[in-house]
């Protein structure tokens, strides 16, 4: 993935951090992120220091790796994920590139097919109408 889209990736995921627990989308949506990739932040739990709305080193629910309340991010590894989400949805992307691409070109195809189809369907009933 290119560095151009890594840093807006990244800006974008600071800009929820921020807004966390203020917005309900942005809470929504990160909670997501951190649960499903099993990070915390955008580059890591000491991100949530930008929060007004969260206690000074403290993190999310969803950024401990067991379920409680809140945690610490002062913690050793074993609570809290220390990986930010910008890598691990990176990562993520990267694996599934090609997967995304080849569905992606698939459905052009389709999409292609159905267009022919239709402009056939067109002209025959068309000549039809002629006769």
């Amino acid at each position: 993935m290119s560095s151009q889209i890594e840093e807006k990736v990244d800006e974008q995921m600071m800009q929820s951090v921020k807004v966390y627990n203020l917005h309900p989308e942005a809470t929504k949506g990160l909670d997501r992120a951190q649960y499903g990739l099993q990070c915390c932040g955008s580059s890591g739990p000491s991100d949530y220091n930008e929060n007004i709305n969260i206690t000074e080193n403290m993190v999310p629910a969803t950024c401990c790796k067991q379920p409680m309340d809140e945690c610490t991010f002062m913690q050793d590894s074993e609570t809290v994920y220390q990986t930010g989400c910008t890598e691990r949805l990176v990562e993520y992307a990267d694996e599934y590139l090609a997967c995304i691409i080849g569905v992606s070109l698939v459905l052009l195809v389709c999409q292609i097919l159905s267009l022919i189809f239709g402009c056939c369907l067109i002209r025959s009933v068309q000549d039809e109408e002629k006769v």
